[in-house]
C-alpha cells in the first residue's frame, strides 16, 4: 500500500471505492464510462509506478472479445453496417459493445486500485468488530493471491535451478511441468493453512470476550472533510442522474433524454469524484518536490554559512600566529 489516498481511515477508502465502482457499473453512459476508465487508469497507474497490475495484453483481448460478442447477438439499431452469415451487424449494438467492454476496463481497475489501497489490515480494521468471519475470509483470500504467486515464482526458479524445469518442449511437457508446479503449491497451500489455524487457536481465536486491535483513528478534520466531500460529489452526481443527466439511449438510434444543465452537472461532479484520488496524489508530489527544493536551498545556505565561519576561523589563527 502507497500513496495520499491510502493514509486516510479504512471508512473512507471503502466507501469511496464502493461508491465509484457502483456508479461505474450503474451509469450506462458513454461519457461517464469515460470519465470512469480515465481516473482509473490514471490512479491506477500513480500506484504502479510502472508494475503490477493488470496489463494491457492482458485486458485487451478479453476486451475485445466483450465489444464483439453484442453485435452477434444483438441486431436491434437502424445502421447495418455489413452483413455476416446473413446477420445484420448495426453500428448501435457495436457501440453498445464498446461501452459494455469500458465498463468492464473500468470495474476492473478500480477493483485493482481498491485491492492495493484496502489491504488485509485495513480490512481487519473495519470489519473486524461487525463481521470478523467476513473480514478474516476476505483478508485471508486477498493474502493469498499474491503470495500464491510469489511463491509460484520461487518454486519455478528453485526447479529450474535444479535442471527439473526446462524451457519450451512439447505440450505434454509443459502439462507436466505445470502439473508438478501445481502439485508443490498445493502441499504448501495446506501446510501454511493447518499453520495459520493452529497459530489462530493458541491465539485464542473464536473465543468469547476476545477484543479486536485497530490501528487506526478516524480524524474528523482529514477524514471527515474527505469523506463530505465523496458523499457532496455521489449526492450531487445521483441528483443529476435523477433528473435525466444520464439518459443515453443507444437503441433504435442514439440519442440522450433529459436536459443539457442535468447532464453536465451529474458529468461533472462524477468527474471530481473519479479524479479525488489522482488529485490527492499530485498534491502530495508537488508538495514533496517543494520539500526537496527547500531542503537544498537549506542545505547550500548551510554550507555557505560553514565556509564563511571556516574562513573566519582561518582568520583568526593567522591573525593570532
Amino acid at each position: 500500500m502507497d500513496g495520499a489516498f491510502s493514509s486516510y481511515h479504512p471508512a473512507v477508502t471503502f466507501g469511496y471505492f464502493a461508491a465509484v465502482t457502483i456508479m461505474t457499473m450503474l451509469l450506462m453512459d458513454p461519457a461517464f464510462l469515460a470519465v470512469s476508465l480515465i481516473g482509473a487508469l490514471v490512479y491506477s497507474a500513480s500506484l504502479r509506478h510502472g508494475g503490477g497490475g493488470l496489463k494491457l495484453r492482458v485486458m485487451l483481448p478479453v476486451l475485445l472479445a466483450v465489444a464483439a460478442i453484442n453485435p452477434l447477438f444483438v441486431h436491434e439499431g437502424r445502421t447495418v453496417m455489413f452483413s455476416a452469415f446473413g446477420v445484420p451487424v448495426t453500428f448501435e449494438s457495436f457501440v453498445y459493445g464498446i461501452c459494455a467492454a469500458a465498463m468492464l476496463a473500468a470495474a476492473l481497475k478500480w477493483f485493482e486500485c481498491w485491492g492495493r489501497v484496502m489491504g488485509t489490515d485495513k480490512f481487519i480494521a473495519l470489519f473486524a468488530r461487525k463481521a470478523p468471519s467476513a473480514a478474516l475470509l476476505l483478508s485471508m483470500t486477498l493474502r493469498l493471491i499474491p503470495r500464491f504467486k510469489h511463491k509460484t515464482t520461487e518454486v519455478t526458479a528453485a526447479q529450474r535451478a535444479l535442471g527439473a524445469y526446462a524451457e519450451g518442449g512439447s505440450a505434454r511437457d509443459r502439462a507436466v511441468r505445470g502439473i508438478r508446479v501445481f502439485s508443490v503449491l498445493s502441499g504448501w497451500a495446506l501446510e501454511d493453512s493447518e499453520q495459520t489455524a493452529d497459530s489462530m487457536k493458541a491465539r485464542g481465536y473464536g473465543l468469547k470476550g476476545r477484543t479486536a486491535y485497530s490501528g487506526v483513528a478516524f480524524s474528523l478534520r482529514r477524514d471527515g472533510a474527505l469523506m463530505v466531500a465523496v458523499c457532496v460529489c455521489v449526492g450531487i452526481c445521483a441528483a443529476g442522474v435523477a433528473a435525466g443527466g444520464a439518459g443515453f439511449v443507444f437503441y433504435p438510434a442514439f440519442h440522450r433524454q433529459g436536459g443539457a444543465a442535468a447532464f453536465t452537472v451529474a458529468l461533472g461532479s462524477y468527474a471530481v469524484l473519479c479524479f479525488i484520488p489522482s488529485a490527492l496524489e499530485f498534491i502530495r508530489g508537488l508538495s514533496w518536490r517543494a520539500s526537496r527544493r527547500n531542503m537544498g536551498r537549506g542545505g547550500a545556505d548551510m554550507s555557505a554559512l560553514m565556509q564563511r565561519q571556516c574562513h573566519a576561523d582561518c582568520r583568526t589563527v593567522r591573525n593570532a600566529n
